[in-house]
């Protein structure tokens, strides 16, 4: 299924942000009168709160967690809904003639005389989805100044003025996860072959874009949801299967024009088991007028100065010395309370309806 020089960022950025969304589960109907009850309030129920409220707003769950995994309420190491996805952009066009390329200048130490790049973030900084609610992120990141700085920096007198960073590349940063191993039935066999599930999350082996290793993932990853849900009926299970391989990132080393405004953000580095084993921080560049804090913030932590009421104006400093355990619970804590109102309301909206109904209805009362 994958084609040479086939990276994440053909995966994730090709069309738009919505083919990286979750396919919705099918139902295995048809069911029969009430049957069917167990797939609406267990499924489809939640998953729907999730695709109006985390994909939106939280950025949290996945349509393969549990209860409150599909709404949308739950630890952000296991989410597959913060979308988009962040690269280096070279400053010169593929068809510009080498005598013609921007270079570096010569006073950018070890950059001198190397093709620059400009750094593009599309994954938002903050704990939210990128549908609506983190969008004004990105709206707010359009800043011209950047752009502004590149372009003037292409004419200037010598090259422009480069520094070596290195940032993170790819999509879901946030995301720690291995997929399971996939054991297909032989006749005859007590111990079937087992076809290894990819790792998923940060890639060391594609460290400074390792195209060979980028094109042998994506091969292995897809194979492999052709092995594990090529005869399932429901063809959702594969899709979704396949948008998994996309959840990868690694990190680069270019030379690139230095940032005007930067903010600190802390993402997860997975171990072979799919599970966090440490947290490396990065200064990705945002624009000026986002009304960030000057304070860099872990994105795998909730902002917990915005939810607590101090009526004295003190600082709230303090609460941001959270462990990143303290910072799981009261992230789902603070979703499940917002998820017991979103029940609730709508419980109250279908027994209104059904009284409404019942009125009309049940009363031989004409609309």
């Amino acid at each position: 299924m994958a084609t040479a020089n086939r990276t994440v960022q053909d995966l994730t950025s090709s069309g738009s942000l919505l083919k990286q969304i979750e396919c919705p589960s099918q139902a295995v109907g048809p069911y029969a009168p009430f049957t069917g009850l167990g797939f609406m309030l267990g499924t489809a129920f939640p998953e729907m709160i999730g695709y109006m409220f985390a994909y939106n707003f939280s950025g949290l769950g996945s349509n393969d967690g549990d209860f409150w995994g599909k709404m949308g309420f739950m630890d952000l190491h296991d989410s597959k809904r913060i979308l988009g996805y962040n690269y280096f952009q070279p400053m010169n066009s593929p068809s510009t003639a080498q005598k013609d390329q921007v270079k570096c200048s010569e006073t950018s130490g070890a950059c001198a005389g190397k093709a620059p790049f400009l750094y593009i973030r599309g994954y938002p900084t903050s704990n939210s989805g990128n549908l609506s609610f983190a969008i004004f992120e990105d709206v707010l990141d359009l800043n011209p100044a950047m752009l502004i700085q590149a372009m003037f920096s292409a004419v200037e007198p010598g090259g422009p003025k480069c520094e070596q960073i290195t940032m993170p590349v790819g999509s879901n940063f946030n995301f720690c996860k291995k997929q399971a191993d996939y054991q297909p039935p032989k006749d005859g066999e007590t111990t079937p072959p087992v076809i290894p599930g990819a790792q998923l999350g940060y890639q060391e082996a594609m460290q400074g874009g390792n195209a060979g290793a980028i094109t042998q993932h994506i091969e292995k990853c897809e194979n492999y949801c052709v092995q594990m849900y090529g005869a399932d009926p429901m063809p959702f299970k594969r899709d979704n299967c396949v948008k998994d391989c996309s959840r990868i990132w690694w990190e680069e080393t270019r030379c690139a024009l230095k940032p005007l405004y930067t903010e600190t953000v802390s993402y997860p580095k997975c171990d072979a088991s799919g599970s966090v084993a440490s947290h490396t921080s990065y200064d990705i560049p945002i624009g000026k007028d986002n009304s960030k804090s000057a304070q860099g913030k872990n994105s795998s932590s909730v902002d917990i100065s915005k939810q607590v009421g101090n009526p004295n104006g003190a600082s709230t400093d303090s609460f941001q010395n959270y462990t990143s355990s303290q910072m799981q619970v009261l992230t789902k804590m603070k979703y499940q309370r917002v998820g017991y109102f979103i029940i609730l309301t709508c419980l109250f909206a279908s027994i209104i309806i059904l009284c409404v109904c019942k009125y009309y209805f049940g009363n031989g009362v004409s609309l």
